[in-house]
């Protein structure tokens, strides 16, 4: 963490470069290259990271969030709304001309939904906009425009003329995008991995909070810290929010209705026999347990992220792994 930098406890809001913590290798890497995709588990900070890169760049922002995107209509018109957003906080606001007329074209019906797409991008092409698709891989619930948006990001990643950042948690799904036989993304996308801190530096960044605010907890509470956050930024910030509220107990964290709503939410959009299986495996069960297309249902759950690997058979998330021990959700 750079001199003059404080923390900041921000439980699933971003926090940009005034408070980002030890992350100057991973902003520094985002800087060196045209296309970047940022890859880690739910909860790493990618979108702090991003909220960050803009704030060091000054480039205007296309923010595209892939989780709240329903399907094509919805992507159409948030692409629309952030795209006119970007041209009021540009001072050239000539730059963007050529984007309107698209705009217009297609709500003329003059054109299609894709031929909307790939002019858009060629009409901002080496303006100072940076194109952000934030969990990325969650969009392939728009079908076939997907893959068109696929070709559309290739394309102008291979020619290196337009700043594209795309982000995922579902780290099977990524792992296809980059190394995909028609679409190899990760021949002009570099990857950066964002991972959950060392020991050391959770500790170390919930000691920083502390302190910031004038506040203390028991020295025998910070070794619970690593414990039971893993190192998750997110996590860390909601122990620090609590320790703020004078809940030193850590594992306190597991009864938080902040905690329990966050998982429960996300795991609404699992089919019931995925939620099943990450009980199971929270429970040290078998997964075959589940029956019929184990293996299958087990693979879904690696492809989104929730598993380590079909190997590795681990909750990747500390939180979910002991919520679902416990029957808390």
């Amino acid at each position: 963490m750079e001199g003059g930098k404080r923390i900041k406890f921000s439980f699933e809001e971003p926090v940009g470069q005034k408070y980002l913590f030890d992350r100057e290798a991973e902003l520094d890497a985002l800087g060196k290259c045209e296309s970047c995709f940022l890859t880690g588990p739910l909860g790493a900070g990618k979108t702090s990271l991003v909220k960050s890169y803009i704030e060091r760049t000054g480039c205007s922002a296309v923010w595209i969030r892939g989780e709240k995107i329903a399907g094509s209509r919805s992507l159409v018109n948030t692409v629309i709304r952030e795209v006119l957003k970007a041209k009021e906080r540009s001072e050239s606001k000539d730059d963007y001309k050529a984007a309107e007329i698209e705009i217009e074209n297609y709500r003329d019906g003059k054109i299609d939904v894709y031929t909307f797409i790939t002019r858009l991008f060629e009409s901002i092409e080496h303006k100072e906009v940076c194109f952000i698709l934030d969990e990325y891989s969650a969009l392939r619930r728009i079908g076939p425009l997907f893959n068109h948006l696929n070709r559309v990001i290739f394309a102008f990643t291979k020619k290196r003329s337009l700043r594209i950042i795309l982000t995922s948690s579902e780290l099977g799904y990524t792992k296809l995008l980059l190394e995909r036989k028609d679409l190899p993304l990760g021949l002009y996308v570099k990857e950066v991995k964002v991972m959950p801190f060392k020991e050391e530096k959770s500790v170390e960044f919930i000691a920083l909070g502390m302190e910031k605010y004038g506040h203390e907890c028991p020295k025998k509470s910070y070794s619970r810290v690593y414990p039971v956050t893993e190192g998750f930024p997110l996590w860390l910030s909601l122990v620090g929010l609590r320790m703020l509220e004078g809940k030193c107990n850590v594992d306190g964290i597991y009864d938080d209705e902040r905690a329990q709503a966050f998982w429960i939410k996300r795991l609404m959009s699992l089919s019931e026999k995925e939620r099943m299986m990450l009980r199971y495996i929270a429970q040290g069960r078998k997964f075959t347990e589940i029956g019929p297309h184990s293996r299958r249902v087990l693979a879904s759950l690696y492809m989104k992220g929730f598993v380590a690997s079909m190997k590795e058979i681990k909750i990747v998330d500390p939180v979910l792994n002991v919520l679902l021990q416990l029957g808390k959700i």
